[in-house]
């Protein structure tokens, strides 16, 4: 099946870092997608901090800024089931949706893994993404934290 970006995602994506692009758009190729959010202004990470979707304000450093490489390193994406979007707000309380977003965010994870193996062999830098529903990046998801933002996902830039 071929999935494509709709209007609202091709402009999202225009916000994001080449390598969030490149991942992205691997996995359009074998799950259908939407990009939310990608750059954010201080206003709207304003309005996201009071309205309980981020633990940051907008007059910090938040994942959603816009770098100085003009572009933003986070995203909020929502993987889509035969033309559906998978409903968040269920997710945690019903387990065929928290399954089906998790199944996602694991492709995800595995094209990621991909790409940023091939870029390190390619030019020796070294990147990953960090996932809302795992802030500290051990693997053991949801339990060991309070804020879980599962459309989340960032890059960084490993030392």
């Amino acid at each position: 099946m071929s999935f494509s970006y709709s209007a609202h995602s091709t402009a999202q994506r225009a916000t994001l870092h080449q390598h969030l692009q490149e991942i992205l758009d691997r996995l359009l190729d074998r799950h259908d997608l939407r990009i939310d959010e990608g750059a954010r202004a201080p206003e709207a990470q304003w309005k996201a901090f009071r309205n309980g979707f981020s633990e940051k304000r907008g007059d910090e450093e938040y994942p959603h800024r816009i770098r100085e490489d003009g572009t933003s390193w986070a995203a909020d994406i929502y993987p889509y089931i035969n033309g559906t979007r998978i409903d968040v707000r269920a997710v945690g309380f019903k387990p065929i949706e928290s399954a089906k977003f998790a199944r996602f965010l694991g492709l995800l994870e595995g094209i990621a893994f991909d790409y940023f193996r091939a870029l390190h062999a390619m030019t020796n830098e070294s990147w990953r993404l960090r996932f809302g529903i795992n802030w500290d990046r051990d693997a053991e998801i949801l339990s060991d934290q309070t804020f879980h933002d599962w459309p989340h996902i960032e890059l960084e830039r490993v030392a």
